[in-house]
């Protein structure tokens, strides 16, 4: 129904492989959580934004 719409569908709680392959691709278009990161304290996530921490990455 959210697609009929034009809106996007995230999956949330995706914590184990078995659960993001139990979900139909087709049904939504991003999944989060423990499966892909962690939780992060405020500090940690925006040292992993900081442009000194991209300019590693690149």
């Amino acid at each position: 129904m959210a697609h009929v719409m034009g809106v996007q569908v995230v999956a949330v709680r995706v914590e184990s492989d078995e659960q993001l392959q139990s979900f139909s691709r087709a049904v939504w278009d991003y999944a989060q959580g423990f499966l892909f990161f962690r939780p992060l304290s405020q500090d940690v996530f925006e040292a992993l934004l900081s442009p000194d921490r991209q300019q590693e990455a690149s």
